[in-house]
């Protein structure tokens, strides 16, 4: 099986293409980076016209999945015309060139940010209601990607943890030295772990689904919530931890971030801390 994993460098890149591998994939990786490696192609979704070309005279993949995206929510905001040339424009032109190029399934990773999160669990049919700019562009890709027809699949993630989460990694080290850490009481999420995140995306690829499935953790906890766990797992002072509202931070407050998980023969769904223990596990042990 060919698969061409798009942001290859990026967390959730990295760690599908090396999972595939292991698995027995041949793996064809994007990066923004030129390398030497006969698998790489060289692909800055900032500029994609010069790979056009390239992509449609590639070999056909059997999968390709578009991991590669600007996230972060105060950039797409300070910056939506160069963001969403990355997030929807260059996306779309991509899978029209794999889609050219004979490629059978093309996966685009996308956000439950294309909800407003007045509500849980939000079943996978709801009409997009997103508050955010990045949210909108997830929404149009997703919209726009579903267009070209039954080779295109969407996964709708919640927030994913890994032990190289930078708030974590931060808050990790400040506990440990007997620093105060904030932490939003107001912001929700329902976190996975990208060990469990990779896992879905290749049954994905690899296995028929609808053209939207969800992974999303089986409850919520908000941030403060996070950091207090974080603190009793490090047997440090939970009174560190000191609650702080959204707006004074400049952020929006989010009172639900659950999606109605799909059902995954690889993985079973989780709730929030359990998914948050593994991760920090993951990072002591290193």
């Amino acid at each position: 099986m060919r698969v061409l994993v798009v942001g290859s460098t990026g967390t959730i890149g990295s760690q599908l293409s090396t999972y595939l591998s292991q698995n027995g994939v041949e793996v064809f990786a994007t990066s923004r980076n030129a390398t030497r490696d006969k698998n790489s192609i060289h692909l800055d979704l900032a500029d994609i016209s010069p790979v056009v070309d390239v992509i449609k005279k590639q070999k056909m993949f059997d999968g390709a999945v578009l991991c590669a995206a600007v996230t972060n929510l105060q950039e797409c905001k300070r910056n939506p015309k160069a963001t969403s040339q990355i997030n929807v424009k260059s996306q779309i032109t991509l899978a029209k060139s794999l889609l050219h190029a004979g490629t059978k399934k093309i996966v685009c990773l996308s956000s439950s940010r294309v909800f407003d999160g007045k509500s849980a669990n939000t079943n996978r049919f709801v009409n997009y209601s997103f508050t955010t700019e990045y949210g909108r562009q997830k929404a149009e890709a997703e919209t726009e990607l579903l267009k070209l027809g039954q080779a295109v699949r969407v996964i709708r993630l919640t927030k994913v943890l890994s032990e190289d989460n930078s708030f974590l990694k931060e808050w990790v080290s400040s506990l440990r030295v007997g620093q105060e850490i904030m932490a939003f009481v107001d912001v929700m999420i329902s976190p996975v772990t990208l060990d469990d995140t990779v896992k879905v995306i290749s049954e994905v690829v690899e296995s028929e689904f609808e053209p939207v499935t969800q992974f999303s953790a089986t409850d919520e906890v908000s941030y403060f919530d996070v950091a207090r766990f974080v603190a009793k797992f490090l047997q440090v002072d939970v009174n560190l931890v000191k609650a702080q509202k959204a707006e004074e931070s400049g952020e929006m407050p989010l009172h639900h971030g659950s999606l109605e998980c799909s059902k995954f023969r690889s993985v079973e769904p989780t709730s929030s801390i359990i998914a948050l223990q593994k991760v920090l596990e993951k990072m002591v042990s290193q």
